[in-house]
């Protein structure tokens, strides 16, 4: 339990990731394949093989993957078209994190060196683009509502990338316009990964079921991320914390603490709030505040309530070991420390 979280665990906090989406861990293995196949062999692209290679080679969470694989079980069957379609949602999200680390800046991701660091600017655009070319072209044969649930995600997560970049700098950012940001910008691929799992298994009719779950863990898994850069170990979390005050991006634990904090608590916030990177920002100061406001407390109280709507959803399927392991997903997003 953070500092200044004094509300009860819903899970064993050694909830482990791995474990959790064992169900599809064969099938995955079949995703990161057709993940890996998107690396350019040679030819006109071959100069975008090292980049593109460097970054879908990475291996993170593959949560949307998971999620594709364990709706589609959730929905009764397994067929191959979940591995393919498993595999677009992580070019989704890969895609967006080039661009996501081009228009911050960011030299790591993960404790790992990003495309625009290792190689230039022009590289991380010429590598994000392709991976959108490769989106473009695995969908462009599928079913129609396959291609529409795609290009829906990919205007939401634009969309909300373009409020985000408006709303750079903005100390007093207001909570609904984070919320929005964070609903199209981050939860819709896992909406959508849902979605896309539903359509693989031929079962439209309880798509928007499994969808809407998507979403409201989507939600709370950010709203958790934008906790754990402010009291992570950063080892875990592969980043020094506090890069979000760093970058002058609001996220709602500072937006709660700006708003219920000290007149001089809230000048050291507004004086740390885009520090330059060669200037240590006092996390153990930060977090004192987030205490005393009751902002962590706060953030994940609003976290559960997303969760405690989600896992009902659940409810109109039959139980099986994906039923369970969606249900998990559900607590590891609220209670992990990465």
């Amino acid at each position: 339990m953070e500092p200044g979280d004094r509300g009860t665990t819903i899970a064993d906090s050694t909830l482990n990731l791995a474990s959790i989406i064992e169900p599809v861990s064969a099938q995955l293995a079949l995703v990161r394949k057709r993940v890996m196949d998107a690396v350019p062999s040679g030819g006109k692209l071959a100069k975008l093989s090292p980049p593109a290679g460097h970054i879908l080679g990475k291996h993170g969470k593959y949560l949307r993957p998971a999620l594709v694989l364990l709706a589609c079980g959730l929905c009764g069957e397994k067929p191959k078209a979940a591995v393919d379609y498993a595999a677009v949602m992580e070019l989704v999200h890969v895609g967006s994190l080039v661009f996501d680390d081009l228009l911050d800046g960011s030299e790591l991701r993960r404790g790992r060196k990003t495309i625009n660091a290792l190689w230039d600017d022009q590289t991380a655009v010429l590598t994000g683009t392709y991976l959108l070319l490769e989106i473009a072209n695995r969908t462009a044969f599928e079913i129609k509502p396959v291609r529409q649930v795609v290009m829906r995600t990919l205007n939401s997560m634009f969309q909300g990338e373009v409020l985000q970049f408006a709303s750079h700098g903005k100390f007093e950012l207001r909570e609904e316009t984070y919320m929005e940001i964070i609903t199209e910008k981050s939860a819709s691929a896992l909406s959508a990964s849902c979605h896309m799992g539903a359509l693989a298994a031929g079962d439209a009719g309880r798509a928007a079921l499994v969808e809407s779950f998507g979403l409201e863990l989507g939600i709370a898994f950010q709203i958790r991320d934008d906790i754990l850069d402010l009291v992570a170990d950063p080892g875990k979390l592969g980043k020094e914390p506090g890069s979000d005050l760093r970058d002058a991006r609001m996220t709602l634990p500072t937006i709660h603490c700006v708003r219920n904090a000290t007149r001089s608590d809230r000048r050291f916030l507004k004086s740390v709030f885009g520090l330059n990177s060669g200037e240590k920002i006092d996390m153990k100061h930060v977090v004192e505040i987030a205490r005393d406001t009751g902002s962590i407390s706060f953030c994940m109280d609003k976290a559960r309530s997303l969760i405690q709507k989600a896992i009902p959803r659940l409810d109109a399927f039959e139980d099986s070991p994906y039923k369970s392991a969606m249900a998990s997903l559900c607590r590891f997003a609220v209670e992990r420390d990465y």
